[in-house]
């Protein structure tokens, strides 16, 4: 799970990063279809949905 939660974070991140130089990855292409806003949306919850599995696995690592 925190593998996962590290994928969500890097391709959030990645596809922010990528969207200012005009670049998109493969795997995210099909969320410009739905719209600027939606785009960020996406994009912004990838990072904050793979966070918060990261900071869980983490946290309950030693429980």
């Amino acid at each position: 799970m925190k593998k996962f939660g590290g994928y969500f974070v890097f391709f959030g991140i990645g596809s922010i990063l990528l969207h200012f130089v005009g670049l998109q990855f493969f795997l995210m292409s099909w969320i410009g279809s739905w719209g600027e806003m939606t785009a960020w949306e996406i994009r912004i919850a990838f990072v904050v949905i793979g966070g918060l599995m990261v900071w869980w696995v983490k946290r309950n690592e030693y429980v």
